[in-house]
């Protein structure tokens, strides 16, 4: 491996969303992908006048980004607002990462427990893209 070799966005760009009511969900247009790990803090100030401190796992989190190619964002979250209209429960989502290892070799993350939010539709402004985002949050992040 050469001294300037490191991932570039396109060696983790298999992406794939399955929801337990829904089956395998297909956003086209995914421009980018980010996973951010939560953690919770935790401090303790001893007798001794010591303070210590411990993070714990709390989650992950992190956002889609598109380039609208056609109604597949819009269309999950409008049927995803009228289950919860018809009082269907939420769905419980998985997405799981395939990454392309410089020497070859595959790695898959898979985050359990998701729940996805449109946060943001786009904005249709003359001769702009129209970029929709996707907020989620994950109980686990676990290695396949």
């Amino acid at each position: 491996m050469g001294a300037n070799s490191f991932n570039i966005g396109r060696d983790g760009s298999q992406l794939t969303v399955f929801d337990s009511l829904a089956g395998q969900v297909t956003f086209n247009g995914t421009i980018s992908f980010d996973s951010k790990s939560r953690t919770k803090e935790l401090e303790s100030e001893t007798i001794t006048g010591n303070t210590i401190f411990r993070f714990v796992p709390n989650g992950h989190e992190g956002t889609f980004e598109f380039d609208r190619q056609d109604s597949s964002v819009e269309s999950y979250f409008a049927q995803w607002e009228a289950n919860f209209y018809a009082q269907l429960p939420p769905p419980v989502c998985t997405i799981t990462q395939t990454i392309n290892e410089l020497d070859g070799s595959i790695t898959q993350f898979q985050y359990i427990g998701v729940q996805l939010n449109l946060t943001d539709a786009g904005a249709w402004k003359g001769l702009d893209k129209v970029n929709p985002k996707v907020g989620w949050k994950a109980s686990k992040k676990i290695p396949l």
